[in-house]
């Protein structure tokens, strides 16, 4: 998750002149961590759908 925050805040950064901040790496963290204790079946399924769209959006950046 850390890796995706600083992509994304490298991505930002120039276009917007402000980055991410902390609190919102600290948020999908505990967002993704609930979402697996309260659907365990689930994650998996939405963890590799958000791997899929984040290197769709990788190839379509680089």
């Amino acid at each position: 998750m850390g890796l995706i925050w600083l992509i994304i805040n490298n991505q930002i950064a120039p276009i917007s002149d402000t980055v991410l901040p902390l609190s919102a790496l600290v948020a999908a963290i505990v967002g993704f961590a609930a979402l697996s204790f309260a659907f365990p079946r689930l994650a998996p399924n939405v963890f590799g759908w958000i791997c899929d769209t984040l290197m769709r959006l990788a190839r379509w950046l680089w």
